[in-house]
């Protein structure tokens, strides 16, 4: 095990231990603690003792080491649980809502293990990963820096005219009208992956903090509160700041103080790690990286201790974590590469319709058996295999619930059996869909029960190594974090049947060489750039492989950090750019389509009819059909405050205040979360009607404002319901709730923002299975065409609750 390895295998070993103890310590309280606890150090030494000599811990004792009591504080403080408190207290402080949330987890975890299959020692041996053998690189990872001449075009706010100077292959995919073709694409999509970078680089410029006292906690960690306030940062701190990005340190000076903001950019850009301006370095740079970010408060652990001088103030220079668009660009250096080869891929020609062998196939989920799109669906992909006129990507369109992951699975097992040969990559943006494939795939072949040599890999990068003890158990059996998180060898990788991982974690694998899959699946794939499809796409394609997409292109597409990027066509998809070529037409008149090399799908099997109707009148040209089991959708018959439970959309008008926050540029609304928290007590107490009980993970509360979520999130949290999920429209890619909680939050403004873009609406009608309820201000909201429709369709059906009227002047709350 690698010396890196080792360290984080060692401070997972460590929270469980003090999560362990806590636990214990938690179950001798006979007034149980709801807030921070206070706890004597002695008696904190004192029972923990106690907790290691139980025969249980034995081993836990033994790889602690040497003065295991002595090390409690450390351990307390190292895991987090510790909340710091004056220099030579008699006193601990331990973190009360951290040691609730290992609770839940740990109870949770206990829960899982019933229903998990059970591993023997040698039946562990059989299917797990090798770690040892680690990712060896073939190629390193290029840098990508954008080149000085953009600082210039930045400053002129990259207009059209001056891009189209800058590169003649972006000017003919300008005039193209933002298409690309062979001939202009490279280049073209080189230019907006710097525009992006760029304006990235510029948040993180008006993030530097200047005249900074650090708070010296520990050895080589400090800590400090950003002051810096800037509207057009556009994100919160929390989402900008983790601990993969990179912090600069230099003393203040008469020299740093004066650096120009342009001046600060072109250093940013330059990626050095010594501050220089033109070449003239200034003081002495200490590197740092970032342990916790919190609100505004940042801890911070540099790589050396700092000079002791408490009167010193600081410059802090944050770099952005750019790992994921250096894999972009390395993925269009692969690209050019193999071009000529992926240009099928890319740019398919007329497909001629052609009959695929029929094939007789003994379906695994018996409910793809009745589906006659799905059957189409997942005969063509394991058909097409032995058809070698196929000359274009396969592409599955599907709307909320029609069951796209259902034929990606299906598809692969299928493939399994059929095609001895076949090599599959199953690739993503989120991790929450591949975990979702992965884990469907795992219980089908009962790979636990019977387990069985390289078939399924689910890899993981790094980061989600925090994530291990909130995932199924099952699925880390074939991850490459049973244990803890190493990357494995990519020939040893290429023996798996089914390697799933992200994008990101592609790109990471390229670095070692991946190639040469029969298969690729990407799905989510309208939710990715297209410069980020590309990476799975030279990842695992040869001239003998087949691309399968799914994804719904009319749901939010790619996030990016750079409007300008996205205006010029940065945000636009793989998937939506294969539908806009002509072999993937819809005849307008009777709706035909080549169905060799597309399927679309219209069953869903999520929603009441009632919701499924609405987002299907205003996206998908009425032509959904609502075919989920009354027993599953139509939970909320009796609830009695549907006039018409027929329709079980409510929308609440609520005329509330906007709240700005002036750090991170999101609003919030406490007209709106008040009414939340009613809402959310009323089902939790009283449930749906007719004795139907609601439980916390059976409702999810949307908004489309990040800081209206962390508002309602914490007013949860302060209610103890852990297990309500808050979250934005992105979030929520994918997911489904029994009763959703949608907050628009915008009241009493002249324009909606974002919140016009029908994707997000789309987003936030499609998620509910049996309950929909709206809170906003109708006035404000119908300025918009889509919004005005649903206000209009709750009215027709009296489920409408107006706003009270209430004489207030119009006013911006500033945070």
């Amino acid at each position: 095990m690698s010396k890196k390895a080792r360290k984080r295998s060692g401070l997972q070993f460590e929270k469980e231990v003090i999560g362990q103890f806590l636990m214990y310590l938690y179950g001798r309280q006979e007034v149980k603690p709801e807030t921070d606890w206070i706890l004597k150090k002695k008696e904190a030494r004192r029972v923990f003792e106690e907790f290691l000599n139980l025969s249980k811990n034995v081993k836990m004792r033994q790889r602690i080491g040497k003065s295991p009591v002595a090390k409690i504080g450390t351990l307390l403080d190292r895991t987090g649980y510790l909340i710091d408190i004056e220099i030579g207290s008699e006193d601990f402080r331990i973190n009360h809502q951290k040691v609730m949330q290992y609770k839940e987890i740990e109870a949770l975890h206990k829960t899982l293990e019933k229903k998990l299959v059970t591993y023997d020692k040698e039946n562990k041996k059989l299917h797990r990963l090798s770690n040892k053998q680690y990712l060896a690189l073939t190629n390193a990872l290029e840098l990508f820096l954008p080149p000085p001449a953009l600082l210039e075009l930045k400053k002129k706010k990259f207009v059209d005219e001056l891009l189209c100077e800058h590169s003649t292959q972006f000017a003919d995919y300008f005039k193209n009208g933002l298409i690309f073709t062979p001939q202009n694409m490279l280049g073209a999509m080189q230019l907006l992956l710097q525009i992006e970078d760029v304006d990235n680089f510029d948040k993180y410029r008006r993030l530097i903090q200047r005249d900074v006292k650090l708070g010296h906690t520990q050895p080589n960690r400090y800590s400090f509160t950003l002051t810096r306030k800037s509207r057009k940062v556009g994100s919160s701190y929390e989402v900008l700041l983790s601990r993969f990005n990179r912090v600069l340190i230099v003393a203040e000076c008469a020299e740093t103080k004066a650096i120009t903001k342009e001046q600060m950019l072109e250093f940013l850009i330059s990626g050095g790690l010594d501050l220089n301006v033109r070449g003239k370095i200034i003081g002495t740079t200490y590197l740092a990286r970032i342990e916790n970010v919190s609100g505004k408060n940042v801890t911070i652990e540099t790589e050396g201790e700092l000079p002791a001088n408490p009167k010193a103030s600081y410059l802090i220079i944050f770099f952005p974590a750019r790992l994921t668009i250096r894999y972009q660009h390395n993925a269009l250096k692969l690209c050019r590469e193999t071009f000529a080869m992926l240009q099928r891929f890319l740019f398919p020609q007329t497909v001629v319709e052609t009959s695929l062998p029929r094939l007789c196939l003994n379906y695994y989920d018996k409910n793809i058996a009745s589906n006659p799109e799905q059957i189409e669906a997942v005969h063509n992909i394991v058909a097409s295999g032995k058809n070698s006129k196929l000359q274009a990507p396969y592409i599955i369109f599907g709307p909320p619930g029609t069951g796209k992951t259902s034929i990606i699975v299906e598809s692969i097992l299928q493939l399994l059996l059929h095609d001895r040969n076949a090599k599959i990559l199953v690739t993503s943006g989120p991790n929450c869909a591949c975990d979702e494939i992965a884990l469907r795939i795992c219980n089908t072949l009962a790979l636990g029960k019977k387990p069985r040599e390289n078939i399924v890999a689910r890899i993981y990068c790094y980061s989600q190594e925090r994530r291990r003890e909130n995932l199924n158990k099952l699925l880390l059996e074939y991850s490459n974090m049973y244990d803890w998180h190493f990357m494995p060898d990519v020939k040893l990788l290429q023996q798996y049947r089914i390697v799933v991982c992200t994008l990101s974690a592609v790109g990471k694998l390229l670095s070692g060489g991946l190639h040469n899959f029969t298969h690729v699946f990407l799905d989510e794939a309208a939710a990715c750039s297209m410069s980020e499809g590309l990476i799975g796409v030279v990842g695992g394609l040869n001239e003998n492989s087949q691309l399968i997409l799914a994804g719904d292109h009319k749901q939010l597409g790619p996030i990016l950090n750079s409007q300008r990027a996205e205006a010029l066509g940065l945000g636009v998809s793989l998937m939506e750019r294969l539908l806009q070529r002509k072999c993937y037409d819809v005849n307008e008149a009777n709706g035909d389509y080549n169905r060799g090399i597309q399927t679309r799908l219209c069953r869903n099997f999520r929603s009441h009819p009632a919701i499924v109707k609405l987002f299907s009148e205003l996206y998908y040209d009425n032509k959904l059909k609502a075919l989920a089991s009354k027993d599953k959708t139509n939970l909320a018959a009796n609830w009695t405050e549907l006039h018409d439970p027929t329709f079980p959309i409510l929308f609440h008008a609520v005329h509330g205040e906007l709240v700005y926050d002036g750090d991170s540029g999101s609003c919030s609304n406490w007209d709106e979360i008040d009414l939340i928290l009613n809402y959310v007590d009323n089902l939790l107490e009283k449930g749906l009607g007719d004795g139907r009980k609601l439980e916390e993970t059976d409702i999810g509360i949307i908004s489309p404002y990040r800081s209206q979520c962390l508002d309602i999130q914490e007013e949860l949290n302060i209610g103890r319901k852990f297990q309500i999920e808050t979250g934005t429209v992105e979030t929520y890619r994918g997911k489904e709730k029994a009763v959703i909680i949608a907050t628009f939050v915008r009241s009493k403004t002249k324009s909606l923002g974002f919140l016009q873009n029908p994707k997000r609406i789309n987003g936030i009608l499609s998620r509910a299975k049996s309950l929909l309820i709206l809170i906003g201000n109708d006035v404000t909201l119908s300025k918009h065409s889509d919004y005005e429709f649903i206000i209009k369709e709750c009215q027709s059906h009296g489920n409408f609750i107006p706003a009270p009227v209430v004489a207030k002047e119009n006013k911006l709350i500033i945070k």
